[in-house]
């Protein structure tokens, strides 16, 4: 009996060893995976809102850009004086210029014209002319005013006047309107906090309160958070006197984003936090899980091994213990034979082997969905997800590869690279008049055909919005450049079903540039491809236009 236990545990011994080895490196490997796979998530996660936010800002300084140089806002400013007013046509017309910019998903509340000293003298909201802003909102907007001089456009702290704002979170983007270098006047829109959150956060999954997104200004003043309210004002917050301490350590202008972790004495957890700067402002965008995920993860798949390796070990020790009765029953029947002076008979040993297929096989696939979970994130890093192009970051990285790789004693002398500007013509006008989804189907069909264009002879990318840029590196196709280009705009000029009995004739501009002819470097040849495109807009609209500039 004490030969058959001991045998028995040998062999269990024996064959369990290897799994929990096994069992070991999977879960500690398993921990160390998931936690990089949440770093990775959070870090691209916070890099695309605050990417929706560079793209939002922009848009709205390029608005404020292009209001401040329209020549009736202009004249209104240069002709008018403390005793002299705006005329009321003018006004009218001033006011159904504003009236463009009320999108139901733009952040832009109020628009307005202010003179020097900070009178409201046009606004889309005739309740605000011939006020001064001080007095609305609780803000010294002269101060801002100076600001926006010298940074050419600001943006303004948060107010939060309950008079003013009704109990939500505003602020100021103030653009001055300049004549030979003298402000006339200064253009200001009303931004809403919450609809700028709004927009950013769009595109979210519905959160289980684990893992919250917020944006702060340049004071460290809470702006707002999906969930709303997660982070409220940190100088009233108790349980977020960690998170302050190390937030107001960090030096945003040396190390624009990156991790850090803190203690919630509120909720009694670690928390993991990634920051970024959003481009334009002086804000941070700020995501942030609870560390409690990652080990519950880890302890949970920590478990599902134990049970396998118990669920085996139940198994080996039945089958050990059954070799080993027979082991131990042969023994004792020999002994027995031995004893009573019988003849000796031979004994058959037979035994079989038992594999660990499925622990393997388990681990070869938790390793391809981690690979496949990597694949995907460097594919969304990398591409347009709309189009599948190139995003601009990675067209950017291709192209100054490209351009650093030329050696002019070896290359072509001329048109070592060409690059085409693509503009799709009057899409807002189609953004307006169908939505925003079949504007989503004309840059995917446009993108398309692009990419198929593309594909073999060079890069190409999605620019932003409606903007595409191709850089063509085959010199065969450079060689018969005119046929590429006809052949291309041939299939851009092409048309969309609408809907049942009614299509839309869709039509593209193009800007074309040369390296090196054009220019040496990226900024210059995107640049000369953008004014050729504007040449083109500017004259007429569905054509091509050759950058004339040399470098």
């Amino acid at each position: 009996m004490e030969f058959r236990k001991q045998l028995t545990w040998l062999m269990l011994i024996a064959a369990l060893l290897p799994l929990i080895v096994i069992g070991t490196v999977v879960i500690t490997r398993d921990y160390q995976n998931h936690r990089a796979t949440i770093y990775k998530n959070i870090e691209a996660n916070v890099s695309l809102k605050a990417g929706i936010a560079n793209h939002l800002i922009a848009d709205i300084s390029e608005m404020a850009d292009i209001f401040a140089h329209m020549p009736i806002i202009m004249d209104s400013l240069s002709e008018y004086d403390k005793t002299t007013t705006i005329s009321s046509d003018r006004i009218t017309k001033i006011r159904n210029l504003f009236c463009y910019t009320k999108d139901v998903k733009s952040p832009v509340t109020l628009v307005s014209v202010f003179d020097t000293s900070g009178t409201c003298l046009v606004s889309n909201n005739p309740l605000y002319e011939g006020t001064i802003i001080e007095q609305k909102a609780n803000l010294s907007i002269a101060e801002e005013m100076k600001l926006a001089e010298s940074k050419g456009v600001l943006f303004s702290e948060i107010i939060t006047d309950n008079q003013y704002t009704r109990d939500k979170r505003m602020y100021y983007c103030v653009k001055p309107v300049l004549e030979n270098r003298k402000a006339l006047g200064y253009l200001a829109f009303l931004l809403s906090a919450e609809s700028l959150m709004d927009v950013i956060t769009m595109a979210d999954s519905p959160r289980d309160n684990k893992t919250f997104i917020a944006v702060y200004d340049q004071y460290n003043r809470f702006i707002n958070s999906n969930p709303p309210h997660y982070l409220m004002d940190l100088k009233n917050e108790v349980g977020l006197v960690d998170f302050k301490d190390t937030w107001e350590k960090i030096d945003f202008h040396e190390k624009p984003n990156g991790f850090f972790t803190f203690y919630n004495y509120t909720t009694g957890e670690h928390r993991l936090a990634f920051y970024c700067c959003i481009e334009g402002t002086e804000w941070k965008i700020v995501s942030s899980t609870s560390e409690r995920q990652i080990v519950m993860s880890a302890v949970i798949n920590a478990v599902y091994i134990f049970i396998f390796i118990l669920v085996v070990a139940v198994l080996f020790f039945l089958i050990a213990n059954r070799y080993a009765n027979v082991f131990s029953n042969r023994l004792k029947k020999l002994i027995q034979q031995i004893e009573t002076l019988k003849p000796l008979q031979r004994i058959d040993m037979n035994t079989k082997t038992h594999e660990v297929d499925k622990l393997i096989t388990a681990f070869n696939k938790m390793l391809d969905k981690f690979d496949k979970q990597n694949t995907e994130l460097v594919a969304r890093a990398k591409y347009d997800q709309l189009t599948k192009l190139y995003n601009r970051t990675s067209f950017e990285e291709t192209v100054r590869r490209l351009i650093k790789q030329y050696d002019p004693e070896k290359g072509p002398k001329k048109s070592y690279l060409v690059f085409l500007f693509v503009d799709i013509d009057d899409f807002k006008n189609f953004n307006s008049q169908y939505g925003h989804d079949f504007g989503d189907r004309i840059i995917r069909f446009i993108g398309g055909i692009l990419l198929d264009a593309i594909y073999g002879h060079g890069y190409g990318c999605r620019f932003g919005g409606d903007e595409f840029v191709l850089c063509i590196s085959d010199q065969n196709v450079i060689t018969n450049l005119d046929t590429f280009i006809g052949n291309l705009t041939k299939r851009l000029s092409s048309e969309l079903i609408v809907r049942e009995g009614e299509t839309l004739q869709i039509k593209c501009s193009i800007g074309l540039t040369r390296f090196p002819e054009n220019g040496t470097s990226y900024e210059i040849l995107i640049e000369k491809a953008d004014q050729a495109i504007y040449n083109i807009k500017i004259n007429s609209k569905n054509g091509m236009k050759e950058s004339d500039e040399e470098s």
